[in-house]
C-alpha cells in the first residue's frame, strides 16, 4: 500500500474548514465598509460645518474616495466578481469550489481531487485577503495616512483577483504558453 502524501492530507483536512473562513471574510469586508462609510459621512458633515475633530482638517476628495471604498467593501463579493469579470469575462467564482464537495476520499483519484479543491480554496482565501488589503491601502493613500502608494493598492487588488480566479488564469496561461501542467493542477471538475 502506497503512503499518501502529507501535503495532500493537509489540504484535504483543511479544505473542510474553509467555508467558515469564507463566511468570516464575507462578514468582515461589509462591516469594515460600513465603518468607512460612517466615518466618511461624519467627516464630510464636520467638514461642511467647519467644526472638525482633531488637529487636521480632512480632505474632501479623501473622504469621498473613502465613501466609495466603503461602498465597495459593503458589496465585497459583488465587487470582486466585477473585477474578475473585467479580467476574465466569467461570472463570480467565490463559492463555486464548494459545489464540488470535499468529502472523505477513498481512492487515490478522489484524494487528489480533494487536495486540488483544498489548494484552490486556499488560493481564493489568499485572494480575498489581498483584495481587502488593496482596498485598505487605497483608502490610506487617498486619506494621506501611512506610506501607502496607489501602486501597492492596485497590485494587491489585481493579485487578489488573480488568486480568486486562478482557474481562469490557468486556462489563459495554458492557451498562451501551451503547457497543460498549469491547467491540470486546477482542473477539479
Amino acid at each position: 500500500m502506497a503512503k499518501e502524501s502529507d501535503f495532500f492530507t493537509i489540504f484535504i483536512n483543511v479544505a473542510k474548514e474553509f467555508e467558515g473562513v469564507f463566511d468570516l471574510l464575507g462578514a468582515l469586508g461589509p462591516l469594515f465598509g460600513l465603518y468607512l462609510i460612517f466615518d466618511s459621512l461624519v467627516s464630510l458633515g464636520s467638514l461642511s460645518s467647519g467644526k472638525f475633530m482633531g488637529h487636521k482638517q480632512p480632505s474632501l476628495s479623501g473622504k469621498v474616495i473613502q465613501l466609495l471604498i466603503g461602498g465597495a467593501l459593503v458589496s465585497f463579493a459583488t465587487f470582486t466578481g466585477i473585477l474578475g469579470n473585467t479580467l476574465f469575462d466569467t461570472p463570480s467564482q467565490l463559492n463555486s469550489a464548494f459545489l464540488y464537495g470535499v468529502s472523505d476520499a477513498s481512492n487515490s483519484a478522489d484524494k487528489t481531487k480533494a487536495a486540488k479543491i483544498g489548494i484552490l480554496l486556499f488560493l481564493r482565501i489568499v485572494g480575498l485577503v489581498a483584495m481587502l488589503r488593496g482596498l485598505i491601502l487605497l483608502n490610506r493613500y487617498y486619506n494621506g495616512t501611512g506610506s501607502a502608494t496607489i501602486g501597492q493598492a492596485v497590485t494587491f487588488m489585481i493579485g487578489g483577483v488573480l488568486c480568486v480566479y486562478v482557474q481562469d488564469l490557468a486556462i489563459v496561461l495554458n492557451n498562451t504558453t501551451g503547457f497543460n501542467l498549469i491547467t491540470w493542477v486546477f482542473d477539479v471538475k
